[in-house]
């Protein structure tokens, strides 16, 4: 199972994304949990990091990742909801997120 898990995720996320596509109403339930969970993986997620794991990459690629995730990443954002003529509203939601 942990050598067939890692591969099954690709078909899983796309399989959720198109029911999430085509059938809005079956998680509808969930809508009010998004943002909590969201918050419980990303602590979880810095709970699971070492400080040996920050201490291998201090340094080393930490003004790319800085002008990435600042720079680079919210005027895509901007550029795609610009595209997409999305309303003020959630043109900010797509950057900010």
């Amino acid at each position: 199972m942990k050598r067939l898990l890692p591969w099954m995720f690709v078909p899983l996320a796309l399989a959720g994304g198109a029911l999430g596509w085509w059938a809005p109403e079956a998680f509808a339930p969930a809508r009010a949990w998004i943002s909590t969970a969201l918050g419980v993986v990303m602590f979880t997620m810095g709970l699971a990091t070492s400080w040996d794991d920050v201490r291998e990459i201090r340094g080393r690629w930490v003004l790319v990742g800085i002008a990435l995730q600042y720079l680079v990443m919210p005027l895509g954002a901007a550029g795609i909801a610009a595209m997409l003529g999305l309303p003020p509203a959630l043109a900010l939601g797509v950057v900010l997120v």
